[in-house]
């Protein structure tokens, strides 16, 4: 595991993400749910940083930007 850091924008956009969205259907489409709404997210900062978004989790260090993830193993090319 390594520690990453997000940016303060990527941290503003998760808690956005986290909040709870009014459940109206429209067209017959349900929204999707903050924890769908914050792993969209995750997704994005993990593939800014290199590592398996799956992986993420709390780095206690008491900054909030700093997670851990397990970096992406870059694969050789091929000749």
């Amino acid at each position: 595991m390594k520690q990453y850091t997000m940016t303060d924008s990527e941290y503003t956009e998760l808690m956005e993400a986290c909040k709870p969205v009014p459940y109206l259907i429209v067209g017959g489409r349900k929204p999707s749910s903050p924890r769908e709404n914050a792993m969209h997210v995750w997704a994005k900062i993990a593939a800014r940083v290199g590592c398996d978004c799956n992986s993420i989790a709390p780095a206690n260090t008491g900054n909030n930007h700093d997670f851990m993830g397990e970096p992406l193993q870059k694969q050789e090319a091929q000749p």
